[in-house]
């Protein structure tokens, strides 16, 4: 009997032992505290083993889905919240981050779905609202003017639920994109108002108030800007642009030299620099600043060629129309969309008295419009060139 009751024992120790394991409930609170602690590894897995022990645990499902969307797992988090959907899982929450991990995986219709899904449910997340815009904004940049009346849509419900700093700069941006910089800087002064530590938002707000030609109010927002961070080379050479625009062309030299020391290898640095001494009249000094700002190959097509514009056009003014036509020739190459590059190619063709291409040049600059792509902030004063545009077009 004795011999009996010990393997009766043996017996059943293991199965209680077995049977006291931690349950998927405890995985599952293991891995939400993880991830609030940062350790989103961690925590997913333990959210693996809270679905190991009970695959029809959605509250886990979610908890990795939205580890997998922090650690940028977009395919393994489309695939968690797909399956707890069809669990049954049809929150407003839930179909809100599923769209985030379809937008992040470039899947924009999906994303859009999705969206307008969390909103079907919930009319007042705002999220939803703030995230569609998103979306408009990554789906079809050929048109980016209709993608920001849209994102302006839906941010203005976004606003109108629960207005947010984030909110706000995106509407600016869209209105930015529209061309409505009034419209762009009250929306930044509203982000602003409610978090004034962003140094992006002042950044943004003087480039709108440059467009508008408010350059007091330019320097003001790049001053801040700098006071937040005083090594942000670019609030440097966009105050010197403003110093510029006001004729203190001294405090314009100051910035542009002080964005030299701070990055010697930012291609803007020289052309403002350029600009400046064009300025002074010291054209030979101006011509060999646009020349390291070539040289240093701006990374966008479409800033590199504005550099070979500012080149160019002053090599027109100088009186060397060959050297002229050469850099814009080059600017065209790199950005045929540049109506500056053909008004002053056909001023160089008009000074060696080729009336058959500065007229074709002609033609094509007015299609583009000369000054409506952001040249006079972008990469040199065209107020000049604009002017003997004019006349030649009146000559020919």
């Amino acid at each position: 009997m004795r011999v009996i009751l010990t393997i009766a024992f043996l017996v059943v120790v293991p199965l209680v032992l077995i049977g006291c394991g931690p349950s998927a409930e405890a995985h599952f609170e293991s891995g939400i505290q993880l991830q609030e602690q940062g350790q989103t590894a961690k925590a997913i897995k333990e959210f693996d083993e809270a679905i190991r022990i009970d695959p029809d645990f959605s509250d886990a499902r979610i908890g990795r889905a939205d580890a997998y969307l922090q650690v940028g797992q977009f395919g393994k988090a489309i695939q968690d919240y797909d399956e707890v959907v069809q669990m049954g899982a049809k929150t407003a929450e839930v179909y809100n981050h599923q769209g985030l991990a379809y937008l992040n995986n470039s899947q924009h219709m999906k994303a859009m779905e999705s969206f307008n899904l969390a909103n079907r449910v919930d009319p007042q997340l705002r999220d939803a609202y703030y995230n569609r815009a998103l979306t408009h904004y990554s789906m079809d940049m050929e048109d980016p003017k209709n993608k920001a009346k849209e994102a302006i849509k839906e941010l203005d419900q976004a606003i109108n639920l629960t207005p947010s700093r984030n909110a706000y700069v995106l509407r600016a941006d869209a209105y930015g994109r529209l061309g409505e910089w009034q419209q762009a800087v009250d929306n930044l002064n509203e982000a602003i108002i409610l978090d004034p530590g962003f140094i992006n938002d002042y950044m943004a707000r003087g480039d709108a108030y440059q467009k508008l030609g408010q350059h007091v109010e330019a320097v003001a927002d790049y001053s801040e800007a700098i006071r937040l961070d005083p090594e942000a080379v670019r609030a440097y050479t966009q105050r010197s642009h403003s110093q510029r625009k006001l004729g203190e062309i001294q405090k314009a030299m100051a910035d542009a030299e002080k964005a030299e020391e701070l990055n010697p290898l930012f291609w803007k640095v020289y052309k403002e620099q350029g600009i400046v001494y064009e300025n002074l009249g010291e054209l030979e000094n101006a011509m060999a600043e646009f020349g390291k700002a070539i040289e240093l190959k701006p990374t966008s097509s479409v800033l590199f060629g504005y550099a070979y514009v500012s080149r160019g056009d002053l090599h027109r003014r100088m009186g060397n129309a060959e050297a002229a036509i050469s850099d814009l020739d080059e600017a065209i190459k790199l950005n045929p969309k540049l109506a500056e590059a053909y008004a002053s190619r056909a001023l160089a063709y008009d000074s060696l008295g080729k009336d058959s291409e500065a007229k074709q040049d002609i033609a094509k600059a007015d299609e583009l419009g000369v000054g409506k792509h952001g040249a006079t902030k972008l990469a040199y004063d065209f107020a000049t060139l604009q002017k003997d545009f004019k006349s030649l077009k009146s000559e020919l």
